[in-house]
Parts: structure tokens; C-alpha cells; sequence
């Protein structure tokens, strides 16, 4: 018998089954720490649609009308809505509609799209191409594609969702969920640099602006956001032979010189410091960096530095 908990914290339900089953599997990892059996657990991470996997960002944007130099919010507060996040985006948008290269993409939710639009309408905001306001958006993975910057809840399937996509995050977790658990699952995400947290008791509408602002003007910061959610954050499954294992999608569909040179890039711009990864995401790298020996030690030291770098030096060699 198996249990699975898909948030970060917990549910009671799930904590008084956990000595009763064979293995818990965990949505999170740090989940792990509110359970009493560690043996039990398997992180698993949360199930993720097949589209969702390898997204074409430039086709995505070609299909929804974005050009290539277009900055893409997104934003949208799970399929039901959420007021405070609606609110929010109406002065994101107020601040931004003028800017050319600006696209904002806002799912309302049924019950609050007729008094977004109106409200938009009030204020003269013309609602053109470079605004979409939609009630729901049921292409969610071409959007996310898309997108350069998601602002949204953190139920744990939109961050599993974001994360996939390797997508900086603005997380506004509900307050009104069921032991905080939403802002435990955003919270996991931002410790690992992959997202920022703003709890809806500190939402303040000129400081998201300014916070958007800066994240525009400087693209550095969502470079490294979008490189610690691939590098950081815990892939969707264990086993390497599943077919999903390809978690993060175009990094690895790259071929196999181009994912070690984007490595290296990565590494060089920190100085060469140790770059966490979890070797179970890729079963070439695992082999690469580690041998067939897998062990529990997620860090490429120097040594596996200089054999990356030697690999990429022998790829560029043969390719020339």
C-alpha cells in the first residue's frame, strides 16, 4: 500500500496513514521532515502532462502572437481565480501598458472576469495585443512556454508545472488553504533561488511593480532563477529509465556537447564554484559526472570541473 503527498506540508490525513503503508511518496522532499518514518519516503515529485515536457518557447510565442524581444507576464491564480491576485495585476498593468515590448497575459477566472474588464475599462485601459485578459487559459503549457516571468498561487500542481517549465516565479500562495501548505510549497521553490514569495498579507501593488520592473530591466536575475530551478530543484521521479525523466524538457533534447557547454557556462560564471545538481534527472549525466556508482553527494567538485571541461574542449575538437 502507497500514499502519496503532493504538498510541502503535509496533510493530517496522510500523517496518520504513514505507518500503516509500505512507502510514501512526496510531492516535495521537504515534506519529508513533518513525516515520522524517513525510510518510508521517495521523493516523487507530482505528476506533470505529457505537453508540459519540451516546449518550444519560440514556436509557443509565434503561436500566441509574441515576438522574440517581447518580455511575456504571465499571470493567473489557479482555475477558479484569485481576487487579490487580479487586484494586484490590474495596477501591473496600469503601470505597463505603455511600454511596447511589454505582454501581459492575465487569467481572471470566470468569477472575476466581467468586474476585471469593467474595472479596466473604468481606468481607460485599452485591453489591446499587447493585453490578454482571458476568464481561463486552457493551453496553459504553450503559455508557460511563453512566458518570462509567471506571477500565480502555489497549489502544488502550478509549481510543478512552473518548475518543469523552468519558469521564474513570483509565488502569492492562498492564506486560505488548509495548514498554510501553499506557502510551504512556494517557500521550497525560493529557497533554492527558483522563485519569490509574497505572502497576500505583505502584497503591496507598487513594490510587485517595482519588483517586475527590475526583473526586466536587469534579465541576468531571471537567467539565474531559471537555471536554479532546472539545477536545483528535485526532478519529477527517481528512476532514471522512466519516461519522464527528461524533466526539464528543451535543457536536455539539446545534444550532448551543448548541454555540457551550457554546464560550463553556468559553472564559469560562478567562478567555477560547486553548481548542485540531482544526478537522478538525467541518466547521461549521472554516468557523466559520476560513473555507474550513484551516490548521495549532489555537487560537481573541481575534479568534475575540469573532466566537463575537458569533455567540452574534446566535443568542440570533433565538431570542428
Amino acid at each position: 500500500t502507497y500514499i502519496h503527498e503532493q504538498n510541502a506540508f503535509p496533510g493530517v490525513t496522510n500523517k496518520m496513514l504513514e505507518k500503516h503503508v509500505e512507502k510514501v511518496f512526496l510531492g516535495f522532499e521537504e515534506g519529508s521532515e513533518y513525516f515520522r518514518y524517513p525510510e518510508k519516503h521517495v521523493a516523487t515529485g507530482n505528476p506533470v502532462r505529457k505537453s508540459f515536457y519540451g516546449m518550444d518557447r519560440e514556436q509557443a510565442r509565434k503561436d500566441l502572437g509574441f515576438r522574440k524581444k517581447d518580455f511575456v507576464l504571465l499571470a493567473f491564480g489557479g482555475s477558479q481565480g484569485a481576487g487579490r491576485i487580479n487586484q494586484a495585476m490590474i495596477s501591473v498593468i496600469e503601470a505597463f501598458q505603455r511600454i511596447g515590448d511589454m505582454k501581459i497575459c492575465l487569467a481572471t477566472g470566470r468569477y472575476y472576469y466581467d468586474a476585471v474588464c469593467s474595472e479596466l475599462t473604468e481606468k481607460k485601459i485599452d485591453i489591446n495585443s499587447n493585453i490578454k485578459v482571458m476568464e481561463y487559459i486552457s493551453d496553459m503549457n504553450r503559455y508557460l512556454a511563453a512566458a518570462d516571468l509567471v506571477i500565480s498561487r502555489s497549489g502544488a500542481i502550478t509549481v510543478a508545472e512552473v518548475t518543469v517549465c523552468g519558469k521564474p516565479a513570483i509565488f502569492i500562495p492562498s492564506p486560505h488553504v488548509t495548514g498554510n501548505h501553499q506557502y510551504f510549497n512556494a517557500k521550497a521553490v525560493a529557497e533554492k533561488g527558483g522563485a519569490v514569495v509574497i505572502e497576500e498579507k505583505d502584497l503591496d501593488h507598487q513594490s510587485l511593480v517595482d519588483r517586475i520592473l527590475q526583473m526586466k530591466k536587469d534579465p541576468e536575475i531571471l537567467r539565474d532563477m531559471a537555471e536554479k530551478i532546472i539545477f536545483l530543484y528535485h526532478p519529477c521521479v527517481k528512476n532514471p529509465k522512466c519516461p519522464i525523466r527528461d524533466r526539464f524538457g528543451m535543457f536536455f533534447q539539446q545534444p550532448r556537447p551543448v548541454r555540457c557547454q551550457r554546464l560550463l557556462q553556468i559553472m564559469e560564471a560562478r567562478g567555477g564554484e560547486a553548481v548542485h545538481i540531482d544526478f537522478n534527472v538525467c541518466q547521461q549525466l549521472r554516468k557523466f559526472f559520476m560513473g555507474d556508482k550513484l551516490t548521495q553527494q549532489p555537487i560537481i567538485d573541481a575534479a568534475a570541473f575540469q573532466k566537463l571541461h575537458r569533455r567540452v574542449t574534446q566535443a568542440k575538437l570533433r565538431q570542428g
